[in-house]
């Protein structure tokens, strides 16, 4: 009966031509967000990981009814990362000091302290083919980096937790070239251009 009064309000609001209000979504921090960025170099590979971040999402997402493949959704995400919490990792654990200076130099922290993601479009393209399942997602978006800002696409994940929980990740290819930073070299080790990235997002309806 909730579900259809809901949607009978969406119908109407809409035949009014009135659009619906984005609802607004909030880091849940009682679960292990994280974004991390990988790639290799010339003896091994590398990692970096952050656990704290800023973020908001705005989403008008109907989930209590169908809708079709390649429909534009509205939403709105704009996420910032400062640096510092951006760590080298190793099995787990934090890895290097000396790595962490390392690319905060390369990413020239002094003067950009902050990484800024902002969401410009997303598309849906899968359902869930049965519960707890994600919907599937391409996103149009654009990251900044060390000053420059980039634009990229990225396949992204949803799904629907309890409590109105949502968990929201995905990965994406970039490389540091595009942000016109150099891949930093210690001694004879070579930082590759390619970098992958990902993030595991959960958020919560705002109070």
């Amino acid at each position: 009966m909730k579900k259809k009064l809901v949607l009978v309000v969406l119908m109407l609001l809409s035949a009014a031509g009135i659009e619906a209000a984005f609802d607004r979504y909030v880091p849940d921090t009682d679960q292990a967000s994280r974004i991390n960025a990988e790639g290799r170099a010339t003896l091994h590979g590398w990692a970096m990981e952050a656990r704290k971040f800023e973020g908001v999402l705005d989403l008008d997402f109907p989930l209590d009814r169908g809708l079709e493949i390649d429909t534009p959704v509205r939403a709105q995400a704009r996420i910032r990362l400062q640096l510092d919490d951006l760590k080298s990792v190793r099995n787990g654990k934090h890895f290097s000091d000396r790595m962490d200076n390392q690319m905060y130099a390369t990413l020239n922290k002094d003067e950009y302290p902050g990484i800024e993601y902002v969401l410009d479009q997303a598309v849906l393209k899968s359902v869930p083919a049965s519960s707890g399942q994600p919907f599937g997602f391409i996103t149009r978006g654009r990251l900044s980096v060390a000053g420059q800002t980039v634009e990229i696409r990225m396949p992204v994940e949803l799904q629907v937790l309890d409590g109105g929980l949502l968990r929201i990740s995905g990965t994406a290819a970039l490389k540091m070239s595009d942000f016109g930073i150099e891949p930093p070299r210690m001694a004879v080790v070579k930082v590759a251009d390619e970098v992958e990235i990902s993030f595991e997002w959960f958020v919560k309806p705002e109070d």
